[in-house]
């Protein structure tokens, strides 16, 4: 006897974001027109939504829509890296997660603050105004990555006149071995 369960789409995992997939169903399909970021793929005829409760709950109380079980690991992950990030943005006086891997310099609570989330994070920006240590805390973070095996290289864009700060900085500040290679020239040979 082969029992047959009557699923009217499924919510998985694509990436960093939620997909789901199953038969055309206009209720469920505007549950998940009212998800801030959902996109679909005609194509593939698949919906993909960022990966949070709010993606989950808009289809999760549809019967038949099942949701898979690594759908709960990456939402909890994001949702517990968001509180990290949270956490992290209110005390006053932090201690980094991980060792800075720098020489000679005590960084101040915004670059240990932004140091703490880069590590966090999969992705971030440092939006500091000029002069407030970007630099410094971009280091931290490539020689931590580096260390803990995450990155074996890193690229900086950065206009030309700064390009021998940015070498300058590494040998004096980085705590870590570095090779530093500054393209130079026309485009074609950068290219190169």
């Amino acid at each position: 006897m082969t029992v047959r369960v009557n699923t009217s789409g499924s919510l998985s995992v694509k990436g960093n974001a939620l997909v789901y997939r199953g038969r055309y169903d206009p209720n469920i399909v505007a549950a998940i027109k009212a998800v801030p970021g959902r996109r679909y793929d005609p194509k593939k005829k698949e919906w993909e939504v960022p990966a949070n409760y709010d993606s989950v709950n808009a289809v999760k109380d549809f019967p038949g829509v099942k949701i898979l079980p690594e759908v709960y690991h990456l939402v909890n992950s994001r949702l517990e890296k968001a509180n990290a990030v949270a956490v992290a943005k209110e005390i006053d006086k932090p201690e980094p997660i991980e060792p800075m891997p720098i020489k000679d310099v005590e960084p101040f609570a915004h670059q240990v603050k932004a140091y703490n989330i880069a590590l966090t994070l999969e992705g971030v920006g440092l939006l500091h105004e000029q002069g407030c240590g970007k630099t410094l805390t971009s280091i931290a973070v490539m020689g931590r990555r580096f260390l803990n095996g995450d990155v074996k290289k890193v690229l900086i864009v950065a206009p030309l006149s700064v390009l021998p700060v940015w070498e300058a900085e590494f040998f004096e500040k980085a705590d870590y071995p570095v090779e530093v290679k500054t393209l130079t020239g026309s485009t074609t040979g950068r290219a190169k």
